[in-house]
């Protein structure tokens, strides 16, 4: 045993510096994340139009944000540019947009969807 005690030394020392270099190390990628995240929650908001913002915050049911927007477009506009606008997904606007056109609040031509007069 006597002749490892040296080498069990170094190994600890060894061991005890790296573990120190690695505790060090997460500390700094963690902070990276967290700097990375703050930036993102800014550019996110900078890229949402101010509109789908402030539809998230008053919480406008799907079928109000979907039939205001069709009614910006006189010249009618798709499903998709309708959910780009209201920063929603297309699928979570299918159903409303079909309510709507049941209740002949707007009217759908091909792809397009139109405001009635």
């Amino acid at each position: 045993m006597k002749i490892f005690k040296p080498y069990l030394k170094t190994v600890t020392d060894d061991s005890s510096e790296a573990y120190s270099g690695l505790v060090t190390f997460l500390a700094r990628q963690k902070e990276k994340v967290e700097d990375m995240m703050a930036e993102s929650k800014i550019k996110k908001e900078e890229i949402v139009g101010g509109e789908a913002i402030t539809a998230r915050k008053n919480r406008q049911p799907p079928e109000g944000l979907a039939k205001q927007v069709v009614n910006k477009h006189p010249e009618g506009i798709p499903l998709q540019k309708i959910a780009e606008e209201a920063g929603v997904h297309p699928v979570r606007l299918a159903r409303p947009v079909k309510k709507l056109l049941e209740k002949n609040e707007i009217r759908k031509e091909g792809k397009l969807y139109f405001p009635i007069d």
